[in-house]
């Protein structure tokens, strides 16, 4: 069973220097790799980037050390567009890593990004999540031409990035989920994201690239539409507030899973024994037949004790 256990810097290094290896690649044996080309500046290493920094958006981010922090200042302080500039999403510094790292991974099962957020996620990051919330009701108009703007830029994206062979998977991250359910209504999702999220991912299918949906909370009553309109992979189905056993049996014959994993409670708060039970349990529930990978989908945080991250490794390692 193909797995993909993903870190945050910190925690990387806290293996790194438990097993004293530099590069971790063979020691994990990972099936697939994530790779960015959301901007110009990149997706920068949360120990190079310093407190503040600023999206090619204009988001401006507070709080990074560990991750990319959240989002301190909108630029959109009017619901209009009016003077705002998009990035550019046929500048070729957005993709000029790709060739070398499709090199080094030439094995390996590739998902690219072209943003680390896409239609709503990137939305509230512009706009703020309450004022955008807001707008859906009382300013539509604005909401559907920023959205159109977002989907004009990512398609685009998507074409450049249909150009390096080897990219197998584009991931669109967008979380529409919180722990008791949608962060909108299911009928306001369907009538502004529902219609664009499909424009997003038929371009992904003419371009023989396999869509991708990472989407936080228990996003459980969607995934009908995630499927009408083609999405193939989803992950993280997060166990808590998911009953990830109902998800298999309804579509893991249509759907690619990944995920699964306690992030929330198990895996940083457990015992080694209650880890290694959860990994094997979701390994059978979840791999019945195929058609799912062992993905911890968060990337695994600094505070994730060392001996919880070998059981986990031990377990994908040796099923």
């Amino acid at each position: 069973m193909p797995y993909w256990i993903d870190f945050t810097p910190g925690a990387y290094r806290k293996l790194q220097k438990h097993l004293r290896l530099e590069d971790l690649t063979d020691f994990l044996g990972n099936y697939a790799i994530d790779v960015f080309t959301n901007a110009v500046h990149g997706v920068l290493p949360a120990d190079l980037r310093g407190d503040v920094w600023v999206d090619d958006f204009g988001v401006t981010w507070k709080g990074a050390g560990v991750d990319r922090g959240s989002p301190g200042e909108h630029p959109l302080t009017e619901p209009s567009l009016k003077g705002y500039c998009f990035p550019d999403p046929d500048d070729s510094r957005r993709f000029s890593h790709l060739d070398s790292f499709l090199a080094q991974n030439r094995d390996l099962f590739v998902v690219a990004s072209v943003d680390f957020g896409l239609l709503f996620e990137r939305a509230w990051y512009l706009r703020g999540m309450a004022d955008l919330l807001m707008d859906f009701y009382i300013n539509p108009a604005f909401v559907e031409d920023l959205l159109d703007h977002l989907v004009d830029y990512y398609v685009r994206s998507i074409s450049h990035v249909s150009e390096f062979k080897g990219i197998d998977a584009v991931c669109l991250i967008d979380d529409y989920g919180i722990q008791q359910g949608l962060v909108m209504s299911a009928d306001m999702w369907r009538t502004f994201i529902k219609p664009r999220l499909a424009t997003i991912v038929a371009a992904l299918e003419r371009h023989g690239l396999i869509p991708h949906l990472h989407s936080c909370g228990n996003v459980t009553e969607l995934i009908p539409d995630f499927l009408e309109i083609g999405i193939r992979m989803l992950d993280p189905l997060q166990p808590e507030i998911m009953d990830v056993r109902e998800i298999k049996a309804q579509y893991g014959k249509q759907l690619a899973l990944l995920g699964g994993f306690s992030t929330q409670q198990i895996i940083p708060y457990g015992t080694v024994d209650e880890v290694r039970n959860h990994v094997e349990n979701l390994l059978q529930i979840l791999g019945a037949g195929g058609g799912y990978i062992a993905f911890n989908s968060i990337p695994l945080q600094q505070d994730v004790p060392l001996e919880n991250v070998l059981a986990i490794l031990d377990v994908v390692k040796n099923q």
